[in-house]
């Protein structure tokens, strides 16, 4: 963990033919071998899914996503660029929220979120970046990213003298997107309304000239993430590890 499940973390067990999205780990497969080696053994597992956005049938899936959102008048927008940091604010208040339960979470300090919002900020698309809300109440939100990585391999690990060029260059044909994190508050977990977050990204990412989608990353024991993304299509292609002591 680098340093907490908020960040990189994970060593990747399975999905070794392509390379990592943006701020996902990745080492060769000889790794796990050694940590076997060393007597350490699985503490949990989690999931990569890849969706491509021209085999979804967000017409379908979608019909069922706005009825969920207009059942509970949860209205979903893009985040204000001019209020950046009053969104973010609230944001961080619901990942807080959503995530506690979860297995390792450590939750954000304020400022430690909206520094990792700032610095997200050179690279989000505003309409990948969605927020839910009911009567002025922030109740869930959705973040994914273009997939800069894209972008940087082409350096071979330099910027000078040519690097940065071609990250200019590169950037404008990233295809790839990750769902970095996808959250409502407790209420709204078992309502469909995460099913309509998904759909309004797929539509976006779709309408902005985006193919592939990686969500990621997700608990082996999200029993309801795991089924709802297998439903929507969504293929398991990448295992990543956390590994401790005996």
């Amino acid at each position: 963990m680098n340093p907490s499940t908020n960040y990189e973390c994970g060593m990747l067990v399975e999905g070794f033919d392509s390379p990592p999205m943006i701020q996902m780990t990745y080492n060769p497969p000889y790794y796990p071998v050694l940590m076997d080696g060393l007597g350490l053994r699985k503490a949990k597992d989690f999931y990569a899914y890849l969706q491509h956005s021209d085999t979804l049938d967000t017409n379908k899936i979608g019909r069922v996503a706005d009825k969920a959102l207009a059942k509970h008048a949860v209205r979903i927008r893009s985040i204000d660029m001019k209020n950046f940091d009053a969104d973010v604010e609230h944001v961080w208040e619901v990942y807080n929220s959503a995530w506690e339960r979860n297995w390792g979470f450590v939750p954000m300090t304020r400022e430690e979120f909206l520094l990792q919002g700032k610095e997200m900020k050179q690279i989000l698309k505003p309409d990948l970046v969605l927020i839910g809300e009911k009567e002025g109440r922030v109740v869930g939100f959705a973040l994914a990213l273009p997939d800069i990585n894209q972008a940087l391999i082409h350096t071979n690990g330099s910027l000078f003298p040519t690097g940065l060029i071609k990250i200019l260059y590169y950037q404008r044909l990233v295809k790839n997107v990750r769902v970095l994190a996808l959250g409502v508050v407790e209420e709204y977990r078992a309502t469909g309304v995460a099913a309509g977050f998904y759909v309004a990204l797929w539509r976006n990412a779709k309408r902005l000239g985006y193919g592939p989608s990686e969500m990621s990353w997700i608990l082996e024991d999200n029993v309801l993430m795991n089924r709802s993304l297998t439903a929507m299509g969504a293929k398991r292609y990448k295992t990543y590890r956390i590994y401790e002591w005996n």
